[in-house]
């Protein structure tokens, strides 16, 4: 447990909250730690990640004073948060740091293609469905970084078109492995080590 000192006129008020009647964990409530950000300060950190998802919670908390320029007197009392606040704020309110889903960039009509797609074949039954292979391809790097970056969303957001991660042609020295599944039976891995082109992917 950790203890702090208490200056006399804290220990005054402790003993005056008790005379009056007050439990023990409501006397601890009304001493704790003053909550250091007010709420226009907490809606501004939320505006900030909303604006910018992707954004690194040390930077918001390095542009925290910007926001209040307006009030000096505001800026002198809060001089900096730490980007431990920062998350605490943003976990108040169900944002959390998320890795972002990579999904591959689609114009228009290729949305509206998909979308087509599905309405045709949403009244499909599972045998129709049993007759289809499903296929896909995954890719391993053998050099350079794949890190993901996080992006703050809170959860029913993961799909969202601010809270993806665009991904273009693969770069960089990979092996891409594809494969496929159907209702009764699956085919063996291909392991691709150039670019899936569309002849070879026929082939």
């Amino acid at each position: 447990m950790v203890r702090r000192h208490l200056s006399e006129p804290e220990v005054a008020r402790i003993v005056t909250l008790v005379e009056e009647g007050y439990t023990y964990r409501a006397v601890g409530d009304r001493m704790g730690r003053h909550r250091v950000t007010t709420r226009p300060d907490d809606r501004a950190i939320i505006r900030h990640v909303r604006r910018e998802p992707f954004v690194h919670s040390n930077i918001v908390a390095q542009n925290f004073p910007n926001r209040r320029q307006q009030q000096p007197e505001r800026r002198q009392r809060v001089r900096n948060i730490s980007s431990r606040r920062v998350r605490n704020r943003l976990g108040e309110t169900g944002l959390r740091a998320r890795h972002p889903n990579r999904v591959p960039i689609l114009l228009t009509r290729h949305r509206r293609a998909r979308s087509a797609y599905a309405n045709e074949h949403r009244q499909w039954t599972l045998r129709q469905w049993g007759n289809v292979l499903f296929t896909d391809e995954s890719r391993f790097s053998l050099h350079g970084n794949d890190r993901r970056p996080l992006v703050w969303r809170r959860p029913g957001e993961r799909f969202r078109q601010n809270f993806v991660r665009p991904v273009a042609a693969y770069n960089g020295r990979s092996v891409m492995v594809w494969g496929g599944v159907s209702q009764t039976w699956k085919i063996p891995l291909v392991i691709i080590r150039e670019n899936l082109t569309a002849r070879r992917y026929i082939n």
